[in-house]
């Protein structure tokens, strides 16, 4: 044994790295293009919420009920409107929202 190491070839690791890189940047790129910041909807005491929306439409109601909240008692709870019905539910409780 003449003790001498042989050199390590790390071209092929630093190139796959390199080419991982690119394609993590691009990825990070389309993610970054399609991110959008969502505003928080309105807010309203649950008496105040509109009587029509859209489908779909949300809101905050500042004293709507969480489960367990007694009447009175809410301290707000996010809700949507169901045009069907004419009513908006608490996503919580999937219940009419109320105060």
């Amino acid at each position: 044994m003449s003790g001498a190491i042989a050199p390590i070839d790390f071209s092929r690791i630093v190139n796959e790295q390199v080419n991982t890189n690119k394609i993590l940047a691009g990825i990070q790129q389309q993610l970054a293009s399609g991110i959008t910041q969502q505003s928080a909807p309105p807010s309203y005491a649950v008496a105040s919420l509109p009587p029509t929306a859209a489908a779909g439409a949300n809101a905050w109601a500042s004293n709507g009920r969480k489960p367990g909240e007694g009447v009175g008692g809410g301290t707000g709870c996010p809700c949507f409107y169901n045009p069907a019905t004419s009513s908006w539910f608490s996503y919580l409780s999937g219940t009419a929202v109320a105060a």
